[in-house]
């Protein structure tokens, strides 16, 4: 009678020790579910915050685009500008230089006018003085 109860009492704990092994496993399989889980959790904030950071590169690199396209606008409108102030300042010398040579051109017909009444009044006072003379 003894030794059954101490089989019973050794198959009890023996039982025990089984259902607490099992217990534990099912702990261990929950904890590496629980984990994988997480893992499965994190990897997918991990790509999320990386498609977050690659989709602000793609702006930033945009952004940048776009002020350098601005930049080159505003460079080429400075250019055409200075180019068209340049035009305007050159036309201007090309009419004042204009206005002169008309006013020296005009300056010598007068001039030449005024020679050639003088040389005719010279002829005509010298044709006055030789009729004079006779």
């Amino acid at each position: 009678e003894d030794e059954a109860i101490v089989l019973k009492e050794t198959e009890d704990k023996r039982k025990q020790e089984l259902e607490e092994q099992g217990t534990k496993i099912k702990l261990a399989e929950e904890e590496d579910r629980k984990g994988s889980a997480e893992n499965t959790k994190r990897k997918a904030e991990e790509t999320k915050l990386k498609e977050a950071q690659e989709i602000r590169q793609k702006h930033l690199e945009e952004e940048n685009k776009q002020k350098l396209a601005i930049q080159e606008a505003n460079n080429k409108l400075t250019e055409d500008s200075k180019r068209r102030e340049d035009e305007i300042k050159r036309k201007k010398a090309e009419d004042e230089a204009m206005k002169l040579k008309e006013a020296d051109d005009k300056r010598k017909q007068e001039l030449e006018t005024e020679k050639k009444l003088a040389e005719e009044e010279a002829r005509i006072r010298l044709t006055e003085d030789a009729k004079r003379k006779e």
